[in-house]
C-alpha cells in the first residue's frame, strides 16, 4: 500500500504575490476565469517544482486553487448558503473560531465533483504521487450546521454529517479511481468537541463513512488531527482525545499536530495499531523550524512508544499567507520547514528514493 511518505506535506502551502493579485484583479472584474485559472495553473506548477526540489516522495497543490477551506464544497453542493453577518455576530461566544462563514439551510444536493480540476492538473504535470486534501464530514458538519436553521432539514450534527459522509465518500472513491495515492481528511472537530457527547456521535459518523470506502489498494488514506486554537487543548487531554481516535478510525495515516511549547509523553502512540502510520506533527510553520537536534530528541520520545517504522515527519499543519509578512517571506519560511522536514527524514531513514 502507498503509505511509507516518511516527509509528509500537510495540505496548504503559501500563495504567492501572482496569484493574489490575479484572485483581486478577478473579484474585482479586472481579470476573467481563464487568467485566474492561468494563475492558478502556475502556482501550482511552481510548488510541484518546490516540493520535488526539497526532496518529498509525496506532493500536493497547496489548495491553491481554493479561496478558502470551505470553496470546494460551497461550489458544488447545493442547499449551502452564506450565513447572515449580524446575526452570526449576535451568537457571541457562541461562535467558534472554526465556525465557517457558510451554513447548511436545506438538503444537501451535489451538483459537481469536488477536487476532479485539482487532481487532474496534479496528475498530468507529476510522475510523483500526489495527495488531495479534504474536510472530514464531522468537521464539515460542525462548521457549517446553525441551530434554528440547519435542522430544518437535519435533525442534528449527525444527520448532516452522515449527509456530508456521502458526498466525500464518492470523492475519496473517484480519486481513488483516478490514480491518487494518498487523500487526507481533515479532522479539527475531534479537539474541539473531546469530552462532548457530540465527539463520539462524529467521530462515530466518520468511521462508518470511512469503512464504507471502496478504494484502490494503492490509495492511502490518512486523518489531520489538529489542535482547535480556541480551546487549545492540554498536551494530556489531545494524547488522551488520540488513545480515543487511534485504535478505532480505518485509515493508513494520522497526521498529528503536537503543540509548542507543550510538552508530550506521546503515549497515544501505544494505540497505534501495527501497520499504520503516525506522522508527527512537529516543524513550525508560524516561525523558523526548530533545529535538528531538538527534532530528533522529540521523535526519539516518541519512538520509545511504537516502533519508528510506524512513524513519520511532518510540518504542524498547513502554510498559511500570513498578513504580518510579505508573500516572498511567507515562501522562504515555507522551504525552511519543509526543508527540515526532509533533512530530519533523511538523518532517520536515510533517503526515500
Amino acid at each position: 500500500m502507498a503509505n511509507f511518505f516518511r516527509a509528509d506535506p500537510v495540505g496548504s502551502l503559501v500563495k504567492p504575490h501572482a496569484l493574489l493579485a490575479a484572485e483581486a484583479a478577478c473579484a474585482s472584474g479586472a481579470l476573467d476565469q481563464n487568467g485566474l485559472e492561468a494563475a492558478q495553473d502556475a502556482a501550482v506548477s511552481q510548488a510541484l517544482a518546490l516540493q520535488k526540489d526539497i526532496g518529498l516522495t509525496c506532493v500536493t497543490d497547496g489548495e491553491l486553487r481554493r479561496q478558502d477551506c470551505d470553496s470546494p464544497y460551497v461550489a458544488a453542493i447545493a442547499g449551502v448558503q452564506r450565513r447572515d453577518d449580524d446575526a452570526r455576530k449576535a451568537g457571541g461566544g457562541n461562535v467558534s473560531a472554526w465556525q465557517s462563514p457558510y451554513r447548511v439551510t436545506a438538503g444537501l444536493r451535489q451538483q459537481k465533483r469536488l477536487t476532479e480540476h485539482e487532481s487532474r492538473y496534479l496528475q498530468a504535470h507529476t510522475k510523483l504521487p500526489v495527495k488531495i486534501a479534504l474536510l472530514a464530514p464531522s468537521a464539515l458538519a460542525w462548521r457549517m450546521f446553525e441551530p434554528g436553521v440547519t435542522d430544518a432539514a437535519y435533525r442534528g450534527l449527525s444527520a448532516l454529517a452522515v449527509a456530508f459522509g456521502e458526498i466525500i465518500q464518492r470523492e475519496i472513491e473517484a480519486l481513488s479511481s483516478e490514480g491518487v495515492r494518498y487523500i487526507q481528511l481533515s479532522c479539527p472537530a475531534y479537539a474541539q468537541l473531546y469530552g462532548q457527547s457530540a465527539f463520539e456521535e462524529l467521530l462515530e459518523v466518520d468511521i462508518q463513512m470511512l469503512n464504507r470506502i471502496n478504494r484502490s489498494v494503492s490509495t492511502a488514506l490518512g486523518l489531520h488531527i489538529g489542535r482547535c486554537a480556541a480551546t487549545n487543548p492540554s498536551a494530556d487531554t489531545f494524547e488522551r482525545m488520540l488513545e480515543s481516535v487511534l485504535p478505532r478510525a480505518p485509515v493508513d495515516r494520522f497526521l498529528l499536530e503536537y503543540a509548542d511549547p507543550q510538552p508530550h509523553d506521546f503515549s497515544s502512540l501505544g494505540a497505534l495499531p501495527a501497520g499504520k502510520i503516525a506522522a508527527l506533527g512537529l516543524v513550525s510553520t508560524d516561525k523558523d523550524p526548530e533545529e535538528p537536534g531538538e527534532l530528533l530528541s522529540r521523535f526519539d520520545q516518541a519512538a520509545a512508544r511504537t516502533d519508528e517504522r510506524n512513524l513519520a515527519i511532518s510540518p504542524r499543519r498547513g502554510f498559511t499567507n500570513d498578513p504580518q509578512r510579505t508573500p516572498e517571506a511567507s515562501l522562504a519560511l515555507q522551504r525552511r520547514s519543509l526543508q527540515r522536514t526532509t533533512e530530519v527524514v533523511q538523518q532517520i531513514w536515510g533517503l526515500e528514493f
